[in-house]
């Protein structure tokens, strides 16, 4: 997943920049034959197998939790815990750390 990734950018830069679906689909592809899909699906199944609560997981993803009144009422981005959440994710992606 590194060759996918390639350098670390500067803190508080998205992953991926702005590159759209279709693109990240085809540089998936290119080196692996990762989808989408796959790769978040596999997030969300190592997050869960560690104990990660389901409204984080889905906020990480950039889902939205709950109906209207309850999003209406969580206005918290629980950035804190996101961070979190990320750094245990790229220490087990990259083998930084048992995770």
């Amino acid at each position: 997943m590194r060759a996918c990734l390639g350098p670390r950018g500067a803190d508080g830069d998205k992953v991926f920049g702005l590159i759209g679906a279709m693109e990240m689909q085809r540089l998936l592809k290119r080196y692996h034959d990762y989808t989408v899909h796959g790769f978040r699906s596999a997030f969300v199944t190592w997050a869960q197998e560690k104990g990660y609560p389901f409204e984080l997981r889905e906020i990480a993803l950039a889902h939205r939790v709950g109906d209207a009144t309850a999003q209406a009422y969580n206005r918290g981005d629980q950035k804190h815990l996101r961070l979190e959440l990320m750094q245990a994710w790229s220490n087990y992606v990259t083998g930084t750390t048992a995770a």
